[in-house]
């Protein structure tokens, strides 16, 4: 996301322009305020992913001990093998005495393997945060050494570049075609690098643009 918006950003500002300053500090302002802005939605998400979980299982444990008509697996099993009442109470006090601890393990192994799992809301929004701040300096690293009318395309060609690769490490470990899932992100790059390069165009000419 950061590449391809970033350069879409940068290509229809360079052409609209044609001002190098201007294009500069137009990513940098783009890449930070973006890349704060991911960083604060991955956090929220994953925070609320695990909160979302955890409130529709929170009742997991009564259905487990539930009794009467609707017995839960315990029930079952002491029925299964005749337990005196008596038996059974102290088994049910006994289980209903860890009930904490044994409920912490299921919720822990269970929110483990489920969507929110395995996800830090601090972690998660670290990693999006630096990834968003590295992709996003990709599309510019060309505007830093070279001026704006030549910038342009070695920027398209290395973040096309950097796309091809990130699709063929996606393909690793989805084991879908290499090539086709590197030429899959090329063209959205090319797509949007396209767009913005007419967008500023138009705006150059209608407004007169000439810094």
């Amino acid at each position: 996301d950061s590449l391809v918006s970033t350069l879409g950003a940068l290509t229809g500002v360079a052409v609209g322009t044609q001002s190098g300053y201007v294009v500069v500090l137009t990513g940098v302002v783009l890449i930070f305020a973006e890349g704060l802005s991911m960083t604060a939605g991955s956090y929220l998400s994953s925070k609320s992913g695990a909160e979302v979980w955890l409130q529709e299982h929170k009742n997991d444990w009564s259905r487990l001990m539930k009794s009467g008509a609707g017995r839960g697996p315990i029930g079952a099993a002491l029925d299964a093998h005749d337990v005196s009442d008596k038996v059974r109470k102290d088994i049910l006090q006994a289980v209903e005495a860890q009930r904490k601890r044994w409920l912490g393990q299921i919720v822990r192994h269970e929110h483990a393997h489920s969507p929110a799992g395995n996800k830090l809301p601090l972690v998660a929004a670290g990693v999006m945060g630096v990834s968003y701040l590295l992709a996003g300096a990709v599309p510019l690293a060309a505007y830093l050494f070279l001026p704006v009318e030549q910038a342009i395309i070695p920027s398209v060609i290395i973040t096309a570049c950097a796309l091809f690769g990130f699709g063929v490490w996606k393909a690793t470990l989805t084991e879908h075609p290499k090539w086709k899932s590197g030429l899959e992100m090329v063209t959205v790059a090319m797509a949007a690098a396209g767009i913005a390069y007419v967008l500023g165009l138009v705006v150059r000419s209608l407004f007169g643009i000439a810094l």
